[in-house]
């Protein structure tokens, strides 16, 4: 889901957004390229990544795990 809103915010500039990155659970996928964006870091790294690329928005997006 993440990739696909990224995918949005990159191809339609009306939104005037800058996808900066992304954030997971899993710390393998750190600097791998999902869509333009790289990953940037893990979801602990929330509050430190956002401040170093002086982020003011934050998207969230979970996968839905009900069964």
């Amino acid at each position: 889901m993440a990739q696909a809103l990224a995918r949005v915010l990159v191809l339609d500039r009306s939104y005037r957004y800058d996808v900066k990155g992304f954030l997971t659970h899993n710390p393998a996928l750190v600097g791998t390229s999902l869509v333009n964006p790289k990953v940037l870091g893990t979801i602990n790294q929330l509050f430190e990544i956002s401040e170093k690329q002086e982020i003011e928005t934050i998207a969230v997006c979970v996968e839905d795990r009900r069964g």
